[in-house]
């Protein structure tokens, strides 16, 4: 019976270890998909240009320093800091 419970526990605290890994992970989503809209409307405010040329702005930019997306989209709101 000893054994059943602690195997009932061990599952439960993987279960919520699963569930806090995800909860991260989507929280790191949301944090990235904030911070490359604000990078979006630095460029474009700075560059005189609209959403759509200031995101290929980005993206070409991201890829051409082989930079994550969001790593280069925090780079960009710092500097107009």
């Amino acid at each position: 019976m000893a054994d059943l419970t602690a195997l009932a526990v061990s599952a439960d605290t993987d279960g919520e270890e699963r569930l806090s890994a995800e909860a991260r992970r989507r929280r790191r989503v949301l944090d990235d998909s904030a911070v490359i809209d604000q990078a979006i409307g630095v460029l474009a405010e700075l560059r005189g240009v609209d959403i759509a040329t200031a995101t290929t702005m980005l993206v070409v930019e991201a890829r051409r320093t082989l930079v994550p997306l969001s790593e280069r989209a925090r780079a960009i709101v710092a500097s107009a800091v």
